[in-house]
């Protein structure tokens, strides 16, 4: 089932949680969507459990470990992100759409400070894929010359598993601030909506989450959930 939010814009019905490659329908609490605009109600959908949670944890650590994105040449990280985002900017006018209606930010100002500053953050961190923080992932440190002459260098590494929570207001650019970092270092993540006063965004649940599974190296990677409270 589709349902038509604004200006024609798609809400696709899907299920809360996407939790090891597979989509879940949430076991918790129900999220009910309301137009800022007018409280008619968008959608409804069930939130991730504590259970729930606990499994797209443990997926993401499994996938950290014994999966490909950690171990991926960095400049091949980087053209898969930059796929990502080309995937994001061919939905900009249904994602501004969503946005107008869930947060009701006016249209102009959605297209810039929802989408275009999201897409710049996600493109910036697509090109650190493939650079490393101060110029590479591998750093020469100075020679020691004490007790014996020695060298060494640091080895910039991907960390594990990140944990990321999102908020309602700006939905894209404060994912696209989480999601981009932890996918160019090579981490796996996690990610919840966070709901406020039971209005998580449809823009966050549905599309962005649609967007990362067609990129399959990075859908393995993102674990996503709805929670309420």
């Amino acid at each position: 089932m589709n349902i038509m939010v604004g200006k024609g814009a798609t809400l696709p019905s899907s299920p809360g949680c996407l939790i090891d490659g597979v989509w879940e329908t949430g076991e918790g609490e129900e999220i009910v969507v309301v137009n800022p605009a007018n409280e008619t109600v968008l959608h409804r959908l069930t939130g991730a459990s504590v259970e729930q949670a606990d499994r797209a944890t443990a997926a993401a650590r499994r996938s950290f470990f014994e999966g490909h994105w950690s171990r991926m040449a960095p400049r091949e990280r980087s053209r898969r992100m930059h796929h990502l985002v080309d995937l994001f900017e061919a939905r900009r006018q249904q994602l501004a759409e969503l946005i107008v209606d869930e947060v009701g930010t006016p249209i102009r100002i959605t297209h810039g400070l929802q989408i275009q500053f999201a897409i710049d953050v996600l493109r910036w961190f697509a090109d650190k894929a493939a650079e490393g923080p101060r110029g590479g992932f591998e750093e020469l440190l100075n020679l020691h010359k004490q007790p014996i002459l020695s060298a060494s260098m640091l080895v910039r590494e991907p960390a594990g598993v990140v944990a990321a929570i999102t908020a309602y207001n700006n939905p894209l650019l404060l994912l696209g601030r989480k999601l981009g970092p932890a996918l160019a270092a090579g981490c796996t993540i996690v990610v919840s909506r966070r709901a406020r006063r039971s209005r998580p965004s449809p823009s966050w649940n549905f599309s962005p989450k649609r967007t990362c599974r067609r990129e399959r190296s990075i859908s393995s990677s993102v674990a996503w959930m709805s929670a309420a409270g």
